[in-house]
């Protein structure tokens, strides 16, 4: 080395400071579970304790046996939460679909026939639900016919946003105060229906539900059987009564932990919604 020009040298030493930086960043940016700021592993820990029921570790034992690691902390609170719990990796977007803001729509197919029945298919609770109805409603009106049924298909509906679902709601039925009850840790809340000037009340409402019918999909079928009277038809529903919290374990990880257990007054979500007929009986 000393042989060496010292314009050379001073070249291995910015080299070697360059690499040392760039090691720096890989280390921090892309190994799984480095915690990305300091505190992060408490942040998630008392995160889930706030809010679980269940007798959990401590920080200063998660971080015992994970130290700065929080995937490893988020694993091991995922298999102590049981199998409600969901450890599951996140989908970042491209920068295509970035740019584009794409968005998925909710409504798959809607058909509206010769005797007025309107049959719509909500496969999902996406950003522009709210606007997919209304256009649908729109559309209807200029055939100048009225909507004598309405059949709402969500036999493959696996929820999703409960604000979403909600404002969905309010086109069916208008406000509702006391519409769903959540009952957690931290005591019970209510959640309204919010006032929305209703499109499609006062229709007579079917709608078919099944064993991929989850989560916020659930909620509506059972909001609008109490406060729409409608007619739930096919099989029984998946089941789940309660809420999940999104808690971020690292950039490519979250961790989905039981929160609140939701109850709708006047009909009961646990075990699954039952149908009021099965699809195939007249």
């Amino acid at each position: 080395m000393w042989g060496t020009s010292l314009g050379e040298r001073i070249s291995l030493v910015l080299s070697t400071i360059v690499t040392k930086r760039v090691l720096a960043f890989v280390l921090v940016f892309f190994l799984p579970g480095t915690a990305l700021a300091g505190g992060s592993l408490e942040r998630i820990v008392s995160t889930v304790q706030a809010i679980s029921p269940d007798d959990l570790p401590t920080v200063k034992d998660m971080t015992a046996a994970c130290g700065a690691n929080t995937l490893c902390a988020g694993r091991i609170l995922s298999q102590l939460l049981g199998p409600r719990a969901i450890l599951e990796k996140v989908r970042h977007p491209s920068s295509d679909r970035i740019r584009m803001v794409t968005s998925v729509k909710s409504i798959k197919n809607y058909t509206f026939d010769d005797q007025g029945v309107l049959t719509l298919v909500l496969s999902r609770f996406g950003r522009k639900v709210v606007f997919e109805l209304k256009k649908v409603a729109a559309n209807i009106r200029k055939t100048r016919r009225p909507i004598r049924q309405l059949i709402l298909d969500l036999r493959r509906n696996p929820g999703g946003d409960v604000d979403r679902m909600l404002r969905v709601t309010s086109l069916f039925t208008g406000a509702i105060d006391n519409a769903v009850l959540l009952s957690g840790r931290a005591g019970t809340s209510i959640l309204p229906v919010p006032d929305k000037t209703p499109i499609f009340k006062n229709v007579p409402l079917q709608i078919l539900i099944g064993l991929k019918t989850k989560s916020s999909a659930e909620i509506l079928a059972a909001l609008l059987k109490v406060h729409a009277n409608a007619q739930l038809v096919g099989g029984k529903t998946f089941g789940k009564n309660y809420l999940l919290r999104v808690i971020p374990v690292n950039h490519d990880w979250r961790l989905l932990v039981p929160a609140e257990r939701v109850e709708i007054p006047g009909i009961g979500l646990a075990g699954g919604l039952l149908p009021d007929r099965p699809e195939d009986e007249k």
